[in-house]
C-alpha cells in the first residue's frame, strides 16, 4: 500500500518525532509539564458522556467479571463463589476497561474530528507483549507511552482499521526500548512484602496493613473486639513473565453482543 497522501499520525511519544500530530499525549512527568501542557478537545468534554459512559463500564464490568469467574472455576476445577474471583480479579478488569475504553473513545474523538482525511500509524510489530502480571503493575503499565501504544494498535486494529492504516515496520531500537521496560517493571516487582494483621483469638478477620489508615485499624480493630497479631508475608519472583501460562488465558471465552466495536477489541 502507498502511503504518500495519507497523512502519519503518530499513537504518542513511542512512536513519534518532532514533527508528527500526536493522538495521545502521556508523557507527563511533573506539575510543571502539566502546566505547559496543551488540552486537546476530547470526548469527555460533553459532560454527559461521563455518566452515560460509567454506566456502560459498570454493566460490561458486571456482565465481564461474572464470565471470567466462571471460565477460572471451570479451568481450575474449583467451584468458587463470584465474590471470590471478583476480589482477585476486579481491580484489575476494572482498571483495564476504564483505561482502554478512554483509549478506543479517544481514537474515535479523534476521527471524529477529522473526518474525511486518511490516516496511518507505524506498527512495530513488536515480539514481547507488555502484560501486568500483577496488580502493583498496572499503573505502571496504563499511564505509559509503551503499554498504550500497544494497546492503542490493538484497538485501531480490532475497531479502526478502515480508519487508520497500520503501516507494519521493524525497529531494532523500538524492540529494545520495549524489551528494557518489560524487564525494568519485572525486576521491579520481584519482591513483595504484605503486612497483615490476625486475631490472637481467632482467624475469622485478616485485616491488611496498607489499605487503611492508622486511626481506621484503631477503630476496627476496637469495634470487632480484634486483638491483632502483626505479621509478614514475602512473595519473590512473582512479576516474572516466564512463571505465566498464557495458553491458560486463551482457555477463556467471553459472549459479549458486541453492540460497538469496543466489544469487538475485549472479545479479540
Amino acid at each position: 500500500m502507498k502511503y504518500k497522501n495519507i497523512t502519519k499520525v503518530a499513537i504518542n511519544h513511542f512512536d513519534a518525532n518532532r514533527s508528527n500530530e500526536t493522538i495521545f499525549e502521556f508523557k507527563i512527568n511533573n506539575f510543571q509539564d502539566l502546566k505547559k501542557l496543551k488540552k486537546k478537545k476530547d470526548h469527555w468534554d460533553d459532560k454527559k458522556n461521563i455518566k452515560k459512559d460509567y454506566i456502560y463500564i459498570f454493566n460490561l464490568y458486571l456482565n465481564l467479571s461474572k464470565q471470567i469467574s466462571k471460565n477460572l472455576n471451570k479451568i481450575h476445577k474449583k467451584n468458587f463463589p463470584y465474590k471470590y474471583w471478583e476480589i482477585l480479579i476486579g481491580p484489575w478488569l476494572w482498571s483495564f476497561l476504564d483505561n482502554t475504553y478512554e483509549r478506543y473513545n479517544s481514537i474515535k474523538f479523534f476521527l471524529k474530528e477529522n473526518r474525511g482525511k486518511k490516516f496511518y500509524v507505524n506498527d512495530f510489530q513488536m515480539k514481547k507483549k507488555i502484560t501486568p502480571n500483577l496488580v502493583e503493575q498496572i499503573p505502571n503499565y496504563f499511564y505509559d507511552s509503551f503499554w498504550n501504544y500497544e494497546c492503542s494498535i490493538n484497538i485501531i486494529k480490532s475497531a479502526f482499521k478502515h480508519k487508520i492504516f497500520l503501516k507494519k515496520k521493524h525497529s531494532a531500537t523500538k524492540e529494545k526500548e520495549f524489551s528494557k521496560y518489560i524487564s525494568y517493571n519485572e525486576n521491579k516487582h520481584k519482591k513483595i512484602e504484605i503486612i497483615y494483621y490476625t486475631n490472637i483469638i481467632s482467624n475469622n478477620y485478616l485485616i491488611f496493613e496498607g489499605t487503611f489508615s492508622k486511626k481506621i485499624l484503631l477503630e476496627y480493630f476496637l469495634n470487632l473486639k480484634f486483638f491483632p497479631i502483626k505479621k509478614k508475608i514475602v512473595f519473590t519472583n512473582i512479576g516474572n513473565s516466564s512463571l505465566i501460562n498464557y495458553n491458560i488465558r486463551k482457555k477463556i471465552n467471553i459472549s459479549l453482543s458486541n453492540k460497538n466495536k469496543y466489544e469487538k477489541f475485549i472479545s479479540s
